[in-house]
């Protein structure tokens, strides 16, 4: 382990000046691009285990690794029917098998966000935790920007995040749906089994519990140590 002197930009992103936020831009875009010129035969983690996701993490048998992006989205797929297999997850399903093909597989980070790298004097330092990183279909890097809301960060809202790498408008709109499926359907299942538990420590074993809501509940972020 090396330690290395920075700031975390998430914390000092609002404090640059513009043209010091343009010019991190264009050294993260360089960073990505070389990145990305990695080219893979599979899709997976970089030892060629299953895929470390969190798209993933509530599934019933580990995804991957893959031989090709049909074969992903097929997973993709599996993890949306197994969540729920109902009409709307199935038009989904049929978003998925439609829009997500054809890409280039390359190297990835997979939790490229602003807490993870740092800066120091205008400069990037490091980019941290690679738990995630691997061979993903080339939307994938710009997907996984928009799993936690970037429109409440800085960098979002400073019109930063497109600069960074090509966007990939239809397959974002597809992995959004393809993620409320599949975190929805955790999150009620999750806050049903509390319900019940404390049904159940009131005495009324027997009751039913209905709702016409459905509540996402945040993951907390764990950051790995530098």
């Amino acid at each position: 382990m090396e330690y290395i002197e920075g700031d975390c930009l998430e914390d000092v992103w609002d404090g640059l000046e513009l043209q010091t936020k343009e010019d991190i831009i264009n050294q993260l875009r360089d960073i990505l691009t070389e990145l990305r010129s990695l080219e893979g035969t599979f899709i997976g983690t970089v030892d060629q285990a299953h895929c470390e996701d969190v798209l993933f993490e509530e599934t019933d048998v580990p995804r991957g690794p893959y031989n090709s992006e049909e074969e992903f989205s097929q997973g993709i797929v599996d993890t949306l029917l197994e969540k729920e297999d109902t009409a709307f997850p199935r038009m989904v399903c049929a978003m998925v098998k439609d829009v997500l093909k054809g890409h280039k597989i390359v190297f990835t980070h997979g939790d490229f966000l602003p807490r993870n790298i740092m800066v120091r004097d205008g400069k990037v330092v490091a980019i941290l935790d690679w738990e995630m990183s691997g061979w993903y279909p080339e939307y994938w890097e710009y997907t996984k920007i928009f799993y936690r809301p970037p429109y409440l960060k800085g960098w979002f809202n400073d019109g930063m995040v497109n600069k960074l790498t090509k966007s990939y408008y239809a397959e974002l709109a597809v992995m959004i749906q393809a993620r409320e499926v599949i975190w929805c359907a955790w999150s009620f299942s999750v806050l049903s089994s509390t319900l019940e538990i404390k049904v159940r420590i009131l005495g009324i074993e027997k009751r039913i519990i209905h709702t016409t809501h459905f509540f996402i509940i945040p993951k907390l972020a764990v950051s790995s140590a530098v």
